[in-house]
């Protein structure tokens, strides 16, 4: 009897290539495109269109929203590591650094007196970053699978 690859024992799931570029280094180049893409966003917005304030919030906006998200990394790798694990780090990262992150947005969002669309638009940064970056590995697979043509990934 045949079982499909979803209901199998198996400790680490096949290394297509989107499964392999989802690790470290995928979140590495996730926070580096995050930082560009909010410098970017944040300079064209100050001298070309929207104004210094906006471009002041969704700058400090993007640069908590990265941290946060490289925080929550940082704490699920530490927590799921095998063998034995920094509990009091974790700890600290769950009671000191997550709320100070926590209430530094919210004091930018009560008391920096940021436009509300900034803000938004800023914390999202790293998810559209991480959308955008999924979605186009998922399209390279397909293409390269249809026909020649594109070359293999990074890792």
């Amino acid at each position: 009897m045949d079982v499909p690859h979803t209901s199998r024992m198996n400790p680490r799931p096949d290394s297509t290539p989107l499964t392999s570029a989802l690790d470290e280094a995928f979140m590495a180049r996730v926070h580096k495109t995050s930082l560009l893409v909010a410098g970017l966003v944040s300079a064209s917005a100050a001298v070309y269109t929207i104004g210094g304030n906006w471009a002041l919030g969704f700058l400090s906006a993007s640069l908590w929203s990265i941290a946060n998200l490289w925080m929550l990394e940082r704490l699920v790798r530490m927590s799921i590591r095998p063998g034995n694990r920094d509990r009091i780090a974790i700890a600290v990262g769950i009671l000191i650094k997550l709320p100070l992150l926590h209430a530094l947005l919210i004091l930018l969002v009560f008391k920096g007196g940021f436009n509300a669309t900034a803000l938004a638009a800023g914390v999202s940064v790293p998810l559209f970053v991480i959308v955008l970056k999924v979605a186009g590995r998922l399209f390279v697979t397909r293409m390269r699978a249809s026909g020649p043509g594109l070359p293999e990934p990074r890792s």
